[in-house]
């Protein structure tokens, strides 16, 4: 899409070109694994990720500030320089109380 779309000409609206967009590519990783091994199955996948092209990171909804910081380790270790975004989830009143 970042490089423009050539729409099948059998297709409803067929033989446009659609102009290039400007869209970034994010990916999500969960650091708030319990076990190593899951743990760095998550990294590994997200290692991936980020060679295919992601732009940036999103993390899962997550409660643990040290994983967070463990995430952060793991990309400055492996020279991964690109931004992540801590999804954090706030707990309504009641959720919270139970």
């Amino acid at each position: 899409m970042n490089q423009g779309l050539e729409i099948d000409g059998k297709a409803p609206g067929g033989g446009a070109r659609l102009a290039p967009t400007h869209a970034f590519k994010a990916c999500a990783v969960s650091p708030f694994k319990l076990l190593q091994s899951e743990t760095m199955a998550q990294y590994f996948k997200l290692w991936k990720k980020v060679q295919a092209g992601a732009d940036f990171i999103i993390t899962q909804v997550g409660f643990d500030a040290r994983k967070y910081d463990e995430l952060l380790r793991f990309l400055r270790h492996g020279n991964i320089r690109i931004p992540v975004l801590g999804n954090v989830y706030i707990l309504s009143l009641p959720a919270a109380r139970r």
